[in-house]
């Protein structure tokens, strides 16, 4: 279970690097994309790089 359903047990959790948390298809990670746009972390281009998986 993700997002505000989610927990922080262990079983819940994954480790993702900032740039493949980034990048998931999820609306709520919006504001990541921003602060990663204004960080220099990820380019202009990220909506090609959006993953679903």
């Amino acid at each position: 279970m993700s997002g505000k359903l989610g927990t922080n047990k262990i079983k819940n959790l994954r480790t993702l690097c900032r740039h493949c948390h980034v990048l998931r298809a999820d609306r709520r990670h919006r504001g990541m994309i921003g602060k990663a746009l204004k960080d220099g972390f990820i380019t202009s281009d990220w909506r090609e790089q959006i993953w679903k998986e």
